[in-house]
């Protein structure tokens, strides 16, 4: 299976569940072209993993960076990530919902830097973790992606920002509890 495609999926469970839409109801354009950008910051995530940890398969199948080289897949990976602030320019947002948007993509991507960041770091001087260390590489590197879901979802329902900070700690909890199961696999 060539991804999950969970993060656009959660964008959009949540838009529905706050915007009290039931199933059946049809999903508005906007929140389409939301989820959709989700899935592009993820996957220009994983083609810059797969490059920053030489990795050379995903999914069963020969990374991007195998197959084409790493010029094509870091081009891509960046490619994507346009597309993504695209698609969040063009959604048809209100001008303060897209505002929101783009300062949670913005901190998704940047904390997701950080934890890679730091695992790099790791891989180059590599010593044991404690269980705390490992949680929060897991918190900073898987968690963004679920939190930048979530929050969209939320901001696509025009909810109150306050609602943000429960969605944030369970996008800690689930990122989580997604790479301890990720890596049992």
């Amino acid at each position: 299976q060539a991804g999950k495609r969970w993060r656009p999926l959660l964008a959009v469970c949540v838009h529905k569940t706050l915007a009290g839409l039931r199933d059946g109801d049809p999903l508005p354009g906007h929140v389409r072209k939301v989820a959709l950008a989700t899935e592009c910051f993820h996957k220009a995530s994983l083609l810059h993993d797969d490059i920053e940890d030489g990795d050379e398969f995903r999914y069963g199948a020969p990374t991007l960076a195998r197959q084409h080289g790493m010029p094509i897949a870091l081009n891509l990976g960046d490619y994507l990530i346009g597309e993504g602030y695209r698609l969040l320019a063009e959604s048809g947002l209100a001008p303060s919902q897209q505002a929101r948007a783009f300062k949670i993509v913005a901190e998704g991507h940047r904390t997701l830097c950080l934890g890679q960041g730091a695992e790099l770091s790791w891989m180059r001087n590599s010593s044991p973790l404690t269980t705390t260390q490992v949680l929060d590489l897991f918190r900073r590197k898987t968690a963004p992606a679920f939190e930048v879901a979530l929050r969209l979802g939320a901001v696509c329902a025009d909810v109150d920002e306050a609602l943000e900070e429960p969605l944030q700690r369970f996008s800690a909890a689930l990122g989580i509890a997604y790479q301890i199961q990720d890596d049992l696999e």
